[in-house]
């Protein structure tokens, strides 16, 4: 897993958007192929109300900033990659096992469908 703070280089675009339980977490796609997670999305769906606070505590190799599109049209905002995520649900929010799961199972489809 790669584990660097580099924003994901697709020119700003969302490639992917992951709906769990009526919440969208809008997913960049990096140069090596690893997911960043639009953070603030991930903080919605864990009930994560001062998400700034919650983002400012993640390692720096865990979180960067992207362009992801919003009603506004493309924005910078903070982006975080799989150990970030996995840190964000493990010690915020509601317990995690259920998105965690349903994201994991996804996660390892998507990759066997590359294969």
């Amino acid at each position: 897993m790669h584990h660097s703070n580099a924003p994901p280089e697709n020119n700003g675009a969302v490639t992917d958007i992951f709906v769990f339980e009526d919440c969208r977490i809008r997913t960049l796609i990096d140069k090596n192929g690893e997911p960043w997670f639009v953070a603030k999305d991930v903080c919605d769906v864990l009930g994560i109300i001062k998400y700034r606070d919650a983002i400012a505590r993640l390692d720096d190799d865990q979180k960067s900033v992207g362009i992801a599109d919003t009603p506004g049209g493309p924005q910078r905002t903070t982006i975080i990659n799989e150990p970030g995520l996995y840190s964000l649900a493990l010690s915020h929010g509601r317990p995690p096992e259920k998105w965690l799961r349903t994201l994991i199972v996804r996660e390892l489809f998507l990759m066997s469908e590359e294969r």
